[in-house]
């Protein structure tokens, strides 16, 4: 089996995944729910893999569990009920440190759950808060989603930079 060069690795892989994300930013309903759910569940797995390298403590169980929540919450109630997600967390945190074990870790462990929360699910939200973001000029003449236009715009302009970076150094 011949081996491919980078260049040629990152072609093949926009080869499938660029259709593949055109056509949930298109329906931008359950296909963009079933897409950015596993990249952000991914996501927060990984943070709390390297803060629990790194010694910072943290509620890893509810902190994955609630990252869930928290995407689903987002998709459903926009950034309004991800707010309220994150308040109801916060307090739920701060209970179980008072009245469990935890009292001389307490803030360190509240900062290192709710850190990836806003880190990593709020930040991957924002695909369900683009997608639904009404457009401020008239597009009805042309048969285009409104939020399609925004992911496609950084979407692509991510694009650009990440392969002005590889060419570039």
């Amino acid at each position: 089996m011949a081996k491919f060069s980078e260049l040629q690795k990152r072609l093949l892989t926009a080869l499938v995944a660029v259709p593949l994300l055109i056509l949930c930013f298109w329906e931008g309903t359950w296909s963009l729910l079933l897409l950015i759910t596993p990249v952000t569940m991914f996501g927060v797995h990984e943070f709390f893999n390297l803060q629990e390298k790194k010694g910072i403590p943290a509620f890893k169980g509810i902190g994955i569990v609630a990252a869930l929540g928290l995407n689903l919450t987002a998709y459903a109630y926009g950034l309004e009920g991800a707010a309220m997600f994150i308040a109801m967390l916060s307090l739920l945190l701060v209970l179980s440190t008072i009245l469990g074990p935890y009292q001389e870790t307490a803030l360190q462990r509240i900062a290192g759950t709710l850190f990836p929360q806003g880190y990593v699910v709020l930040l991957m939200s924002h695909f369900y808060f683009l997608r639904q973001k009404q457009m401020a000029f008239d597009l009805t003449s042309l048969p285009i989603p409104d939020g399609f236009v925004f992911l496609m715009l950084v979407v692509g302009l991510t694009f650009l930079n990440d392969t002005g970076s590889y060419f570039g150094g």
